[in-house]
């Protein structure tokens, strides 16, 4: 939410008045469910979606890192407006929440306006999701086959040892300077000296129980191998 200076007190009220007393329309969730289901068939006309998902899918198994956020037609037809009130009410409360103000008040008013705020206060049954411990599995060769013109490559590969700020930073900036863009090492001999692929990259993921190096690619069939 943007506003002038002198409107916080406004912006923090409405944002407090639509996350403690939020309506759960039916009308609304079918005509969302429809627009996910459309958003569903983007990701899967999507190569580069969907091989990172099948990438996941493959590395996770049947930990959540491995199921798609959007969800499944499975699950999307399963849902009812009631079980989101529920998921809402259980789940979005002041412990999960993180409040990032810019502007010129100090963090003693923020503060101060967050302490008279209604939501997340009087919730029954506030959890905090547990994520079970997991890693990439190892040694694995996956293939998935789909009519495309186009082949999207992945490798990932687990991260040990991280444990504090500095160590992410790092990672951030060998990954940047390894396959970061254009005039990275990787894409330079990739696609500009052996002309092997039309994209290359490779990307940090961190979630809260794993890290990982991803190196990803696109070519045709053909220099696949």
């Amino acid at each position: 939410l943007e506003g002038p200076d002198d409107a916080t007190d406004v912006i923090m009220q409405t944002a407090d008045h639509l996350l403690s007393t939020p309506e759960f329309r039916s009308d609304d969730w079918e005509s969302e469910r429809r627009v996910i289901l459309e958003e569903m068939k983007m990701y899967e006309d999507d190569h580069d979606s969907a091989s990172r998902q099948f990438m996941l899918a493959s590395s996770f198994h049947n930990h959540a890192y491995g199921r798609p956020i959007i969800g499944t037609r499975e699950t999307l037809a399963a849902m009812t407006n009631d079980d989101l009130r529920r998921f809402f009410e259980q789940h979005y409360h002041s412990r999960q929440m993180h409040v990032v103000v810019m502007g010129p008040e100090s963090h003693e008013d923020i503060v101060s306006r967050l302490d008279r705020c209604e939501f997340g206060k009087n919730r029954l049954g506030l959890t905090t999701p547990v994520i079970e411990q997991t890693r990439p599995r190892d040694g694995q060769a996956l293939h998935s086959q789909r009519d495309m013109q186009q082949c999207n490559v992945s490798f990932i590969a687990p991260l040990e040892g991280l444990t504090g700020p500095e160590d992410y930073r790092a990672i951030r900036a060998l990954t940047y300077y390894l396959g970061g863009g254009q005039s990275s090492p990787l894409f330079q001999k990739l696609r500009e000296e052996l002309g092997l692929c039309y994209y290359a990259g490779i990307d940090a993921l961190s979630l809260r129980s794993t890290d990982a190096l991803v190196l990803s690619g696109g070519t045709s069939p053909e220099t696949a191998e």
